[in-house]
């Protein structure tokens, strides 16, 4: 993203899917030429990403032009089909009492195992759950 950031105005986003965060005006007039372009196929790890730090109650760093692409590089944001599929129990764990507990699935929200939409969240959750637990 190109750009200065500095003595910008900030913005504070409510994301229902992608979870709490800050971005400068600058970085947010960038964004969407970002997301249709370079970022097309690692938006989804953004939101999961920046909804995981929501969840944990971690504030993400203000974003701004440079540090977008850093966030792909956290060891938080899992790169194999197993660690999105662990991503998922993690969530499960963390809304949930005990084992077997009914619990609602957003599909609307796929960033809760960093999908890339809601048919993969779909998918993670029949797979861990085997279609009987949700």
């Amino acid at each position: 993203m190109a750009g200065n950031d500095f003595n910008h105005d900030i913005f504070s986003v409510k994301c229902p899917n992608g979870g709490n965060y800050s971005i400068t005006e600058t970085a947010n007039s960038d964004l969407p030429f970002h997301l249709k372009n370079d970022l097309k196929e690692k938006k989804h790890l953004i939101s999961g990403y920046l909804r995981e730090l929501t969840e944990d109650n971690l504030k993400p760093d203000l974003i701004n032009s440079k540090n977008i692409y850093d966030m792909l590089k956290s060891p938080k944001i899992p790169l194999k089909l197993n660690d999105k599929i662990n991503k998922m129990l993690l969530y499960l764990k963390k809304h949930t009492s005990y084992f077997g507990q009914q619990i609602t699935i957003n599909l609307n929200q796929p960033a809760i195992a960093y999908a890339l939409n809601n048919q993969e969240l779909l998918a993670f959750r029949d797979f861990v759950c085997m279609g009987s637990c949700l």
